[in-house]
């Protein structure tokens, strides 16, 4: 077993979570009337909205991009403050920034991380670079200004400054190169007799053409093949359902599963649920089953929607509407491990089968809700031991952004080298047993989108293997 660890005190996304800060701080110098909005950095780079009174033109990269240089040029010292949320919306009410002051007010956490810099100051969570020049390696790559129709912030046209920056200049020419590679690449490009998106009609999701249909089918096919075979009953169960029960079953509180979305049906008592889980277990605990007829396994291809913000949309890798796999496994505590082992060999079976090279990560972070500790450290010890019989090199995270209840990931990377989720596999304990959930697939139109961005045209004809 092989863990990958990172050397630097900095990790690269802590690194471009600066750049998109201090970008900030330079388009902030150019405007001194804009409002940031807020940024972040990602898997190939990072991002940051504004909102300007006059939505800039074509002069905006030069401009940012020579202020950038001189803000590495002058080598700017880089505090972190701390403060209570009351005392940093009246810093940035001072500084006229309002959306950052309501931001403060907002926070859950009792203290703000405060990035400073000359006068410029930004919410932004530490750690980070300790002065302006250690951001030399940094390239601007797109603006594009967002409709007001799909803004969450109102009457708004939300401008969006993405780049990249890397540690040595070395890494930033190569990933250019690759961008350059990526392009022809690009799912929406090579997937354009697959799938269509108006978003006028319906923002953020896909249309399936006839050849993506038939591809889809032959996944789908297979899919229920492999768990007929291995005993799985299929299921369907609603997808809106009481938000009595929901609340009663503890699904609503979020920190462990965003289990659902209100719907304005009957007098607001209703949601969307968004994870067939709930009603997988209700059918279990309703099913009366005695400890001799376990392991029960359900089986059942979900549609499902989802709140995503529109800055977070990407083809069919991030859509708002998709469809996947879910299967739970109901069994004793005495054979998690034995089914945790053979769904692990199934994703690593798939994964070659389709001739992908996954990436296995195991999320270990714990909940913060006291009574979930134990179950989750005994998941945790579970998953462990199940990657450590496989052999399999994993990267351990437990970072708050990716989850917040143990899981092993099978991630696979598009031709840009971004990570995304495709396979899931937990295992959570219950009165008198144990349930295991997973995904194969996940969402069917993301597994498609980096099947095309991996092999191209070739996609179809591995299809054709299965």
């Amino acid at each position: 077993m092989s863990k990958s660890q990172k050397s630097s005190p900095l990790s690269l996304k802590a690194l471009r979570r600066s750049a998109a800060t201090i970008v900030a701080c330079a388009v902030q110098d150019l405007y001194p009337d804009v409002q940031l909005v807020g940024g972040e950095g990602t898997d190939i780079g990072f991002y940051y909205d504004f909102i300007f009174k006059k939505p800039p033109d074509d002069a905006l990269m030069p401009q940012l991009e020579e202020r950038l240089r001189a803000l590495v040029t002058a080598n700017y010292p880089i505090r972190s403050l701390t403060m209570v949320p009351k005392n940093g919306a009246e810093l940035f009410k001072h500084h006229g920034q309002h959306f950052k002051a309501q931001e403060a007010l907002q926070a859950e956490s009792q203290f703000l991380e405060i990035f400073h810099m000359q006068d410029f100051y930004d919410i932004c969570p530490t750690p980070y670079i300790t002065s302006s020049k250690e951001i030399a390696a940094i390239k601007l790559l797109e603006i594009i200004s967002e409709h007001p129709r799909y803004s969450k912030m109102g009457d708004f046209v939300v401008t969006r400054v993405l780049g990249t920056a890397f540690f040595y200049k070395d890494a930033l020419k190569q990933f250019v190169k690759q961008i350059k590679v990526a392009k022809t690449q690009d799912h929406r490009l090579v997937g354009s007799a697959i799938f269509c998106s108006f978003d006028d009609v319906s923002f953020g999701n896909t249309f399936w053409q006839p050849a993506g249909m038939e591809l889809r089918d032959k996944i789908l096919d297979w899919w229920k093949k492999e768990h007929k075979e291995q005993k799985f009953k299929f299921i369907s169960t609603p997808k809106i359902v009481s938000r009595i029960f929901i609340q009663q079953e503890g699904w609503m509180d979020g920190e462990e599963w965003p289990m659902s979305i209100p719907v304005d049906l009957e007098g607001d008592n209703d949601v969307l649920v968004v994870h067939p889980f709930p009603l997988h277990l209700l059918l279990f605990q309703k099913g009366g089953f005695s400890s001799t007829q376990l392991p029960v396994r359900y089986a059942e291809w979900w549609e499902t929607f989802r709140d995503v913000a529109p800055g977070q949309l990407y083809g069919m890798l991030r859509t708002r509407s998709f469809s996947g796999d879910h299967a739970h496994i109901f069994c004793s505590p005495e054979k998690v491990l034995e089914e945790l082992i053979s769904s692990l060999h199934f994703i690593e079976r798939m994964s070659k089968m389709f001739n992908l090279k996954p990436k296995w990560i195991l999320r270990s972070r714990l909940p913060q809700r006291k009574k979930r500790v134990e179950s989750a450290k005994k998941a945790l010890n579970w998953l462990t031991l199940a990657l450590e019989k496989c052999r399999l090199e994993y990267e351990l995270d437990s970072s708050e952004e990716k989850s917040h209840f143990p899981k092993i990931e099978m991630c696979l990377c598009d031709a840009l080298g971004q990570e995304w989720t495709v396979s899931t596999l937990w295992v959570d304990t219950l009165d008198s047993s144990t349930v295991i959930g997973r995904t194969i697939f996940g969402s069917i139109e993301r597994f498609v989108a980096l099947l095309l961005e991996i092999h191209g045209n070739k996609a179809f004809q591995i299809s054709d293997t299965i």
